[in-house]
């Protein structure tokens, strides 16, 4: 029923034409007539009716004392009481206008709650393609939420619904808390002097207030006795991983992957990239001299710390960003099989990954801006959109 029907409506009814006569002048069913003024007859409050005690809206309609209302049309639009103002009740009455603003709220309502069932059925199903692909949670929230904006849920809603069942989650432990490491319990072994000058205290001495690029180096084993190691470097202000296969546990298999790198983005780049190097103290990093200097220039390229024995929470972020890197490469596999092209690919996906502390920016972002693009093709890896990431076990990648 239009407006212009519903006014109609209105003026028939002050008339006291009947409802059977109406329906023929709108060209409806009577009960359709019916159903329309007893959905939206609404209440008109009378100046002249002293109460002790307030009633609203439904109370009145309930208990209203007048008979007339009792009989169809159950309006006072018609009686000459209320055109007069001459009663002593409060009125009950048909007004075509809000009648018509509660069809068009109900429809508006109706059509939002259609639009956002449906919207749900597909964030859902995005949510769960996205899981498939092995992507962190906190990443499918904000990729998803920059494309349903306020149509979104909340982080933990994405939680409860995999709690539920309603959508798949195939890892065994949604989150992992941090462990304390009880310093007590670590067995420290004595300072060795050939890392004079080069131990924790001293990175920190030589790094307070200054404006370095810091970066963290660490390595990622398969099962004891197999050969095939990652060597991951990462950046913590901008959050960006490096990854390089190392045949054997050597000092010279880290210094031919840094010289490589230096061969590819030139020497004042691979200053400035790695500015200074945190590292722990295996036997595969303390070639510390080979480390800093240049092969081409013979000159500083960078600086190497160590940190303390068995304290690897001295570099934390690269202790954190193995996490994601096991998704792919869980503990217990063999890496020999493992090629660099393969790491330059799971590299790009991780460093596609968009981070919240970061204003939603992947490191891909934030290296493009602080470096350039051509740096990051130089050193083999790319940016994908954060729907193309793909982070699955070693044995699904290929799939």
């Amino acid at each position: 029923m239009k407006l212009k029907d519903r006014i109609e409506m209105e003026i028939r009814l002050r008339e006291n034409t009947g409802i059977r006569e109406i329906a023929r002048l709108l060209n409806v069913n009577p009960s359709t007539v019916s159903r329309e003024i007893k959905k939206n007859r609404m209440v008109c409050r009378n100046k002249k009716v002293i109460e002790l005690n307030y009633r609203d809206n439904e109370e009145i309609l309930e208990t209203h004392p007048c008979e007339l209302l009792t009989k169809s049309p159950n309006v006072c639009n018609g009686c000459p009481r209320y055109i007069n103002n001459h009663c002593y009740y409060h009125y009950v009455i048909y007004n075509a206008e809000q009648a018509d603003n509660n069809y068009l709220k109900l429809k508006s309502e109706s059509n939002s709650k259609i639009k956002n069932e449906v919207v749900q059925i597909e964030l859902k199903k995005d949510i769960q393609k996205l899981l498939n692909l092995g992507q962190p949670i906190s990443h499918i929230h904000i990729s998803l939420k920059e494309i349903y904006k306020d149509d979104m849920v909340s982080i933990q809603t994405i939680y409860d619904w995999i709690s539920k069942g309603i959508v798949k989650y195939t890892k065994k432990k949604i989150k992992t808390r941090a462990t304390n490491l009880s310093k007590d319990k670590i067995e420290y072994k004595k300072r060795l002097e050939f890392l004079k000058n080069k131990e924790f205290q001293d990175f920190v001495e030589y790094t307070k207030g200054k404006n370095l690029n810091i970066v963290e180096m660490d390595l990622v084993c398969g099962p004891l006795g197999s050969n095939g190691y990652i060597l991951t470097i990462f950046i913590p202000r901008i959050q960006f991983l490096m990854a390089y296969k190392l045949k054997y546990k050597t000092p010279y298999e880290v210094l031919r992957v840094l010289d490589d790198i230096e061969n590819k983005i030139g020497y004042s780049m691979f200053k400035k990239l790695f500015g200074v190097i945190l590292t722990d103290r295996g036997s595969e990093f303390l070639k510390f001299n080979e480390i800093e200097i240049s092969k081409k220039t013979l000159k500083n390229r960078t600086k190497i710390f160590y940190c303390d024995a068995g304290t690897p929470t001295q570099k934390p972020f690269i202790e954190n960003i193995h996490r994601l890197l096991r998704k792919v490469y869980p503990k217990g596999v063999s890496l020999e099989n493992v090629s660099q092209e393969d790491l330059y690919e799971v590299v790009s996906n991780i460093n596609s990954l968009k981070k919240k502390a970061y204003n939603n920016k992947t490191p891909n972002d934030m290296f493009i801006e602080t470096y350039s693009k051509t740096l990051l093709s130089k050193l083999s890896l790319r940016a994908y959109n954060c729907d193309e990431v793909v982070l699955l076990p070693l044995n699904t990648t290929s799939k």
